[in-house]
């Protein structure tokens, strides 16, 4: 079995297992906690894909106009939604935390979005080696 696919497969399943985390931890949330849920979380749903979009369009920008070679393109790119990733990430603690959601589920959260984070890590460093 072809590398690529060994390790593409390792990943979507660390993606797999870190949503179901989150789905179990969501299920163990009071009615008024799952609708807190979704309005502390609606607006950063929407920058967060703004954010993402420009990081993409100034990447394609960079590569088209030869600014940076690929490879340090690719490099600034992943160290930037990684630190993207990692802010949202801490982002959402400070609010959950601040919403006194239950520390059982802001854990699980946690674990979730390291995992997540994990094989963006993954992904992108084996990007680079081949």
């Amino acid at each position: 079995m072809d590398s690529h696919l060994i390790v593409s497969i390792i990943i979507l399943f660390a993606l797999f297992i870190a949503r179901i985390l989150n789905e179990k931890a969501f299920r163990t949330l009071s009615a008024d906690k799952k609708a807190k849920l979704s309005d502390l979380f609606s607006n950063q749903r929407i920058y967060n894909l703004l954010i993402m979009a420009l990081l993409f369009i100034i990447f394609y920008v960079i590569v088209n106009k030869h600014i940076l070679e690929h490879t340090s393109a690719y490099l600034i790119l992943y160290a930037f939604i990684i630190g993207f990733i990692i802010t949202t990430n801490i982002i959402s603690y400070q609010k959950l935390k601040d919403n006194n959601f239950p520390f059982s589920y802001i854990k699980s959260h946690l674990l979730s979005k390291s995992i997540s984070l994990g094989s963006v890590i993954v992904f992108c460093s084996l990007a680079l080696l081949f």
